[in-house]
């Protein structure tokens, strides 16, 4: 009877921890994706999701000396408590999210952390034999991996279909995580005293005493050796627990990658509670073979998953949204690297990327293409989109069959033109691929243009379509290649003074030659009958000439009447000291008449 009580002891304890680390496993494995989030919220949060956790453990590790000394003191069941209280305290702070917060309660968890995995320890051990440990343990590690498996699983309904995680979001899950978290604390008060109720007493100690006996256990050979296996596996547990899943929320080849975080926990737990049960609760018969083989089977294990994710994952992705190819792309697989139809100038200010075998159509991508050539990165998305929206068309220039008009094709001296938009989504997953690159090569986004783009038909596939009548009519899908190259736009620099030269050089050149000629005046024509036109002309002959007289609008004009000038009068002359008067002239006799011919009698011979 009292064998079956520490059985229920040890399904408790393992409740407690799988109600704590429901809340914090979760938390931790979507802590820098959150964290992300919360960045493009509030700028002003600067906080680290990997220092976080880097912070915990340095932190746990060195205190693992002397959380035995507060065991003594505390109790295991006391020391479990304070420990949990402190979980629950790190995922309560992410609905207040601050800097200086996160760091605080990241010192407090490592604090936390040691005490409680201590006790935990502790405490199985007083309510087991040797001859239940093995059990216990099983059932205990059995419960408490479930938590990975019921967190991720509301995670991955929270998350699906989020480009980025929103303040509501975030202020359920952890609302939810942290009752959860409180929940496991009041099970933790439930348990029963070692020695009291159920299970054996510890042997009381001294503080100091209890950290010399760690100390001595420490210095044996078995615990050096397995001090190896332990640094290996705190490398895997916060691999695992905070990198992997956040390189897959990263890597934005991934449709829905935001849901993988959830996804990849749950299989994490799945894969622990099936270990826990082969060789926890099947114990007797797998110690047959003995514990080597287990341990070096799980070795391998291990090697082979982490070369697989390593294949799988981009370099780029613990660090950020990345839209980099893994070693699994096609040109691994096919064992070379990818050729391109042309070659940058400069390597080292391009970059490169390429779609083999897009199913779109190769004719709409290749008229969308060529509007792209030459354009900047920032025009080419901005196009595409307003494409999206039709505000923009695409112009048809060489596959013009069946291509209606439009007329926004006005814009590129075109009549035909389309909205393709499938075509419109690829090209723009490439050239946020291709600025993906572009940043992981350091290069300046705002000053990439698109140097090279070239469509290509891949190899037709078969299709089919459903028809009227249960019929079926095949035909064949027209894919292709996309390859884009951009570089970054070379800075001119001219020498001051050397243009304004260029220019009078060109000017003189011209004036030199025997092709220059002054320009012709020329008038404007402001007339249209053909009096008003020839009365023009006439003064446009007599304005070359310099004559000024001539009859405006078919009028002769009116001659300026002069004045005579007034006689000077001759100065008098002086003879003897007198003024002489001049004498009058002499009247001539008048003019006789003309004595009219005698009119001739035309009767007279």
């Amino acid at each position: 009877m009292a064998l079956e009580k520490q059985t229920v002891v040890v399904v408790l304890l393992g409740l407690a921890f799988m109600l704590l680390f429901t809340a914090f496993q979760t938390q931790s494995n979507m802590q820098e994706v959150v964290i992300d989030s919360i960045q493009k919220d509030d700028p002003s949060f600067t906080g680290s999701g990997y220092i976080s956790l880097a912070v915990v453990y340095a932190v746990s590790g060195p205190l693992n000396w002397l959380a035995p000394s507060a065991l003594a003191v505390m109790g295991p069941k006391l020391t479990m408590f304070v420990g949990a209280t402190t979980y629950t305290l790190f995922v309560a702070s992410f609905l207040w999210p601050q800097t200086w917060l996160l760091y605080v309660m990241s010192v407090l968890l490592g604090i936390g952390a040691a005490l409680i995995w201590v006790g935990q320890g502790n405490y199985l051990s007083l309510m087991s034999d040797d001859t239940s440990m093995r059990r216990n343990s099983g059932i205990f590690w059995a419960l408490f991996q479930c938590s990975l498996v019921f967190g991720n699983i509301f995670v991955y309904f929270q998350f699906r279909g989020q480009d980025v995680i929103d303040k509501h979001t975030r202020t359920v899950v952890f609302s939810v995580l942290t009752a959860v978290s409180a929940l496991g604390l009041l099970v933790f008060l439930v348990l029963p005293r070692p020695g009291v109720s159920s299970g054996r007493a510890d042997d009381i100690v001294s503080p100091k005493q209890a950290l010399l006996n760690s100390v001595s256990l420490f210095k044996t050979k078995e615990m050096l050796l397995l001090s190896i296996t332990f640094f290996y596996a705190g490398q895997e547990l916060s691999f695992y627990s905070g990198v992997y899943s956040s390189c897959l929320s990263f890597t934005l080849r991934f449709p829905d990658p935001k849901k993988l975080v959830g996804l990849s926990g749950i299989f994490i737990g799945l894969g622990e509670i099936l270990g826990g049960a082969i060789f926890g609760i099947f114990g007797s018969k797998t110690i047959k073979f003995g514990r080597d083989p287990i341990v070096l089977l799980g070795f391998i294990v291990h090697i082979v998953s982490f070369y697989l994710v390593f294949l799988n994952i981009p370099s780029a992705a613990p660090l950020g949204d990345t839209y980099d190819p893994s070693h699994f792309s096609d040109e691994y697989i096919s064992g070379t690297m990818v050729k391109y139809t042309a070659q940058p100038q400069n390597p080292t200010k391009s970059c490169k990327a390429k779609g083999a075998d897009l199913r779109v159509s190769f004719k709409n991508t290749f008229e969308t293409a060529a509007v792209l050539r030459k354009m900047s990165l920032t025009r080419a998305k901005a196009f595409l989109n307003n494409v999206l929206k039709h505000k923009e068309c695409v112009p048809f220039r060489r596959f013009t069959g069946g291509i209606g008009r439009c007329a926004q094709a006005k814009q590129w001296k075109m009549t035909q033109g389309r909205w393709p938009t499938k075509s419109c989504h690829y090209l723009l997953d490439l050239l946020k691929n291709l600025e993906s690159n572009a940043q992981f090569k350091g290069l300046d986004v705002d000053n990439l243009y698109v140097r090279h783009i070239c469509v290509q038909r891949a190899c037709q596939m078969r299709r089919r379509t459903y028809r009227a009548h249960g019929r079926i009519n095949p035909y064949m899908s027209s894919p292709c290649h996309v390859e884009i190259i951009a570089e970054e736009k070379p800075e001119r620099v001219e020498k001051p003074g050397v243009k304004k030269r260029l220019r009078l050089i060109k000017q003189k050149r011209k004036r030199n030659s025997s092709s220059w000629k002054p320009k012709k005046y020329k008038t404007h024509k402001t007339t249209y009958s053909a009096k008003k036109r020839k009365a023009a002309a006439a003064i446009a002959a007599a304005a070359q000439k310099g004559d000024s007289s001539v009859a405006v609008a078919g009028k002769p004009k009116k001659k300026a009447t002069q004045k005579a000038a007034p006689a000077k009068k001759a100065a008098p002359r002086i003879k003897d000291g007198k003024i002489q008067k001049k004498k009058p002239a002499a009247k001539s006799a008048p003019k006789k008449k003309s004595e009219k011919a005698p009119k001739k009698d035309a009767g007279k011979q």
